[in-house]
């Protein structure tokens, strides 16, 4: 809407950092975040699990507009769906991490890269970087990649559940809430 800071980036990513300082979504200790918060690069950065909620609620609205007959709220809410996936798609999919990512943009408000750990891999491997998949925007080749990667006991399956970091990612650690450990 007019006056909203959350998509003023060129990228039509989603973001709001300024919503709420600490975090771009409720997940205290997630590597991502922590990085974008000490890197202080918040401003010009978007997590793939914000733009992927709206677009989940915008599904969800799209059924409320098509079950009254709403026919103007119906066009809003599919454009807004093509806008995002189109943004997420474009500008957030990592093909060689196999993840949606983090993006990074300059100062101008372009989408520059996806956040990287020092150690060059993605920061998004964890279920931020896969929660396209419950917004219904994925290929079916990145569906059955993260499928396959849910279910990998040396990726994200444990005999617990599912862990909320890529156990193989150099940052998972297992003694926060967001940062590898398993949380509901």
């Amino acid at each position: 809407a007019d006056g909203s800071t959350t998509r003023e980036l060129h990228s039509n990513l989603i973001r709001t950092w300024e919503l709420f300082m600490w975090d771009s979504g409720g997940w205290d200790d997630y590597p991502a975040q922590i990085a974008t918060l000490n890197r202080g690069i918040h401003a010009r950065t978007t997590c793939a699990a914000i733009t992927a909620h709206v677009i989940l609620s915008a599904r969800i609205l799209l059924a409320a507009a098509q079950a009254l007959g709403l026919d103007d709220d119906v066009r809003l809410y599919n454009d807004d769906i093509a806008l995002l996936t189109d943004a997420l798609q474009t500008h957030a999919w990592d093909e060689s991490a196999g993840v949606f990512s983090y993006v990074v943009h300059d100062e101008n408000g372009n989408p520059a890269a996806s956040l990287r750990h020092d150690s060059g891999v993605n920061f998004n491997l964890g279920l931020d970087g896969l929660m396209p998949l419950i917004a219904g925007v994925c290929t079916p080749a990145q569906e059955s990649h993260f499928w396959a990667l849910l279910q990998d006991s040396t990726r994200y399956w444990t005999r617990i559940g599912i862990s909320t970091v890529d156990q193989s990612a150099p940052y998972y650690r297992t003694d926060g809430y967001w940062n590898g450990a398993v949380w509901m």
